[in-house]
């Protein structure tokens, strides 16, 4: 009894020091390669969540082709991990659309991360006149041409929902499978 009482709490122990290095270990994005490296900052500090045709062209914004650019690393789940651990607000939400592509599990335990996030990070200005200041539990979005301020639980429902869906490129396209 005391050989399996001792097991169990070897086990138990080991198990609890594999977990806490694991919660603790921050993502390193040298292992990523340079276009995604890139991407990566971008999306990190991004303060502005848009999918789909957005200004007067339509076109794809730079924050969507970042997601790409990760999307296609070997390393992107790791990094949209992180977007939603640390990234900005509106970047979490891009790791959560990442994760919602790459991997349908790893997203719904990431959304509970997310929502779980009590402080804004530090938003770092950038001159762009879309940065401007939001309260708490709010992101900056953009759809077409309208900018505006969103509740921050409403954009991640409506990921969940396969609301951007169709707005992505083809190749990104979640399949229902």
């Amino acid at each position: 009894m005391k050989r399996v009482l001792t097991f169990v709490v070897v086990n138990v122990v080991l198990f609890g020091a594999q977990l806490g290095s694991a919660q603790t270990a921050e993502f390193n994005p040298e292992i990523l390669g340079a276009k995604a490296k890139i991407a990566y900052s971008k999306l990190a500090k991004t303060c502005i969540f848009r999918v789909g045709g957005v200004g007067y062209a339509g076109q794809t914004s730079k924050e969507e082709l970042a997601l790409y650019d990760l999307l296609d690393d070997a390393h992107a789940l790791d990094a949209l991990h992180s977007l939603v651990k640390t990234g900005s607000d509106e970047g979490g939400l891009y790791g959560l659309l990442g994760l919602s592509i790459r991997n349908h599990r790893e997203f719904n335990l990431a959304v509970e991360i997310y929502k779980a996030r009590k402080e804004r990070p530090e938003r770092q200005e950038t001159g762009a006149f879309e940065c401007f200041a939001v309260t708490a539990g709010t992101v900056i979005t953009q759809s077409g041409c309208i900018i505006g301020v969103e509740q921050r639980d409403k954009i991640v429902t409506a990921i969940q929902s396969g609301h951007y869906d169709w707005r992505l490129n083809a190749k990104y396209r979640p399949r229902n499978e």
